[in-house]
């Protein structure tokens, strides 16, 4: 018996597993010699093991011994006469007879090229050959060596029909404009390149929806829907606004990553219906103009309004087109409440959000059916480039021009407070601009120096503008001796200030030597009570 047979057991537990691993060798009998020789060291190491953890050698002994088997040949069966009466031994060199055998067959199997291509597969670094099936004939007219092909598979998602994606783009910081919604993009997405029309939205400050965007932000992502083939999420994307190779600007226009495939578009557009109220009825008002018919009026029962005024309300129900309350106003007429009573000139707002689509576009594009070099065919144009290219003006709408507004001033009625509370008001609260009542026996003052044959003053004679002069002289030295008299007293009170000012100076110098005496004093009486009490 070797030194590595196992007793009892133990020899029982090898031939089994080695029996194991000889069938496992001929279920993978295609792997090759070097398979089997890796099977052959795993079987050897798990006797060896189960040798040491027997104790039939010691540790000083088994690396030595392990390393002479390796170096002479043991694991190929060369062991010497012990190895060939050992029953291990013989079966373990019946076990590498049959994979021999097994790997043989596989070699003379293989050695015909079409029946290892049907069970292998095509290898690396072969040459193929493809047949494809309803392709267009340009295809093979504009085949060039130049331009090769790239030839693949798509998964069941990839092959499906074009939905809905969202994902999350910036408009690329080489590109000089913003991207408008609704304008085609090309798009660049795995192996995929198509060309459709994508919505642009940004999600609100409360991430509660995703609003509308007309045109990309300057300098940050926003998120976009689109109509595409099957397509990944995480997958990388990028949009080119124009493929032809003679452009004035950088093509690439915006990248991104695809996030989700949706079932229904997610963004949302702000819409302000505008009406005005034709009856106002303290807290309710009847409200037309927003809504064409009864029909849809009905619709939005519930929903809240608000007053350019801020007074906020709710629609409470349509109003009949048949009733007589109606007549007065147009079709689409209905009742709604508020906290205030609002008026007539003012404007009711109903404001909603409506779900806005893409268009449901996507283009492949098909270079592939042009001769090489050319521009390719079929794609969409933006209007910008539709108007350009027929030479067609910018439409003008009359109702769009900025006219002048011409408001009459509103007039408000006066204030009449009552004669009783007016005189309860103290003076100073009273109103001072109140004119004397007139009457036909009490004129006034101005109405009676009008003439009424001309409708001017009348002409005042020399008495009366004697008097006036004589009055306006005496005014004049009456100013005359008072500015003197203001003068003189402002003198005498800048003296007068003088004088306290030298007094008060001179009664704080006196305080303040009192003081000081004062204070040396008290110091001197405190210094000798210490004294006193510390000897």
């Amino acid at each position: 018996m070797g030194w590595w047979s196992l007793p009892g057991s133990s020899s029982a537990v090898v031939a089994v597993a080695v029996v194991a691993v000889a069938v496992w060798a001929q279920a993978l009998g295609p792997l090759g010699p070097w398979a089997h020789f890796q099977i052959l060291k795993m079987s050897y190491f798990c006797g060896f093991a189960r040798f040491r953890s027997s104790g039939a050698c010691t540790g000083a002994c088994a690396a030595p011994r392990a390393h002479e088997h390796f170096t002479s040949g043991g694991a190929a069966g060369g062991g010497g006469a012990d190895d060939e009466d050992d029953p291990e031994q013989a079966f373990a060199r019946e076990a590498r007879a049959v994979l021999e055998k097994r790997r043989a067959a596989t070699v003379a199997e293989f050695a015909r090229d079409a029946k290892r291509l049907g069970l292998e597969g095509v290898r690396s670094g072969l040459y193929v050959r493809v047949r494809l099936s309803g392709v267009a004939a340009e295809f093979a007219a504009h085949v060039s060596p130049r331009r090769p092909f790239v030839i693949g598979g798509l998964l069941a998602h990839e092959a499906a029909a074009p939905s809905l994606v969202s994902g999350r783009v910036r408009r690329h910081r080489w590109h000089g404009k913003v991207l408008k919604a609704r304008d085609p993009v090309v798009f660049s997405c795995g192996w995929r390149r198509f060309q459709s029309a994508p919505l642009y939205s940004l999600e609100d400050a409360a991430q509660t929806r995703q609003r509308y965007l007309k045109y990309t932000p300057e300098h940050m992502h926003c998120g976009l829907t689109m109509v595409t083939p099957g397509v990944a999420p995480n997958t990388p994307l990028v949009g080119f606004h124009t493929l032809r190779r003679d452009a004035q600007t950088f093509r690439i226009s915006l990248v991104g990553v695809v996030l989700r495939q949706e079932a229904a578009s997610q963004i949302v557009k702000k819409l302000k219906l505008c009406g005005s109220p034709y009856r106002v009825e303290r807290n309710t008002a009847f409200v037309d103009g927003m809504f064409t018919s009864a029909l849809e009026a009905a619709k939005f029962e519930g929903a809240t309004l608000k007053t350019v005024s801020g007074v906020r309300g709710t629609i409470k129900k349509a109003v009949k087109e048949d009733v007589a309350d109606a007549k007065a106003a147009r079709a689409g007429a209905f009742r709604a409440t508020f906290e205030d009573k609002v008026l007539k000139s003012d404007i009711v707002v109903c404001r909603l959000w409506v779900p806005v689509a893409p268009p449901a576009v996507c283009v492949p594009i098909r270079n592939l059916l042009a001769p090489a070099g050319d521009e390719v065919g079929g794609l969409m144009r933006t209007v910008a480039q539709l108007r350009r290219d027929h030479r067609v003006p910018l439409p003008v709408a009359v109702d769009s021009i900025y006219a002048p507004v011409e408001r009459a001033p509103r007039k408000f009625s006066k204030q009449v407070l009552p004669a009783k509370l007016v005189a309860a008001l103290p003076f100073a609260s009273q109103p001072k601009a109140r004119v004397a009542p007139k009457s036909d026996k009490n004129p006034g003052y101005l109405a009676r120096r009008v003439d009424p044959a001309s409708g001017l003053a009348p002409k005042r004679d020399a008495a009366d503008r004697a008097a006036d002069k004589l009055v306006h002289k005496l005014n004049a030295v009456r100013n005359a001796k008072k500015r003197t008299r203001d003068a003189t007293k402002a003198e005498k009170k800048k003296a007068r200030a003088r004088v306290v000012a030298k007094v008060d100076a001179s009664r704080a110098a006196a305080s303040k030597a009192k003081n000081k005496a004062e204070y040396r004093r008290q110091g001197k009486e405190a210094a000798k009570k210490r004294a006193k009490f510390e000897g």
